[in-house]
């Protein structure tokens, strides 16, 4: 397996399934959000590899795996969290999922698609993505959504990355163009399909529906200003788990590993301090 550096102490395995990687200890899987890659995780590593072992992929169609063919489904991208872990070996491993990735982690655990994680952390992730009553994104923003992806999906995917400066968290200018380099990296955009069907997948997911369980432990992290995945919506995840463990970042919006790193590493130490 060949490596190549990614920043201070961070590096890219390259093995037809490229995977960011960082730190030492017990292993955390990180699962990227819509039309992003491993990269948008960068800020978080660097504030846990100092206790945990980070891996995080790049899904079929994004980052260094865009030319990758489909299908770009979520049960695609689940064995591909299985094959991972079991390709590195992991005995026991935690997964992490962000906004579509969360979604895709859920669904890991809840359908059995590889070794379970001893604990799932959804950060930002939205149980129901379409939702008429206000817990998501209404279906005529969907529509919209998938309007802009057919005409040009470069400036659709650039629009939404903008709506996460459009919540009114306190973000300066400067750290405001930090950020955006984590997401507009050079592998931006995914594929045109990648995009579209992905979409199709959070538009028609609806995981409370979903009869499976999972018995290891949940958290929940979301921000009280987050748009995408509104604050009510977050509620739904108590219908997918029996218990699961809160922590709501007042004045935060979808992306607070972004934006508020070092406070969403504290939490998610805490959390596994206490799951492991």
């Amino acid at each position: 397996m060949l490596t190549c550096v990614c920043g201070a102490g961070i590096k890219v395995m390259m093995s037809g399934s490229e995977a960011t990687e960082t730190g030492a200890g017990p292993v955390v899987v990180l699962v990227h959000g819509w039309g992003m890659t491993a990269h948008v995780f960068l800020p978080l590593m660097r504030e846990l590899r100092g206790h945990y072992r980070l891996i995080a992929p790049d899904l079929a169609g994004h980052g260094a795996r865009k030319e990758a063919p489909g299908p770009y489904t979520f049960q695609r991208y689940g064995e591909e969290i299985a094959a991972l872990v079991e390709k590195l070996g992991l005995s026991s491993f935690h997964l992490l999922g962000w906004s579509m990735g969360g979604t895709i982690a859920a669904r890991y655990c809840l359908e059995g698609w590889g070794p379970k994680p001893e604990s799932l952390i959804l950060l930002s992730a939205p149980a129901r993505f379409m939702d008429g009553l206000g817990l998501g994104q209404s279906p005529a923003s969907v529509r919209k959504m998938e309007r802009l992806m057919a005409a040009d999906h470069v400036l659709g995917l650039r629009g939404f990355i903008y709506q996460l400066f459009e919540t009114g968290e306190a973000v300066v200018e400067r750290e405001k163009d930090e950020i955006m380099a984590y997401m507009l990296t050079d592998h931006f955009p995914p594929s045109r399909e990648a995009l579209r069907d992905t979409l199709r997948e959070l538009a028609t997911t609806d995981v409370t529906a979903l009869a499976g369980t999972y018995a290891g432990r949940v958290l929940l992290i979301h921000g009280s200003l987050d748009k995408i995945c509104p604050d009510r919506g977050q509620t739904l995840w108590q219908a997918c788990f029996g218990s699961l463990e809160q922590a709501k970042l007042e004045g935060a919006g979808h992306a607070p590993h972004l934006t508020r790193p070092r406070e969403v590493a504290r939490i998610v130490a805490d959390f596994l301090g206490r799951a492991g």
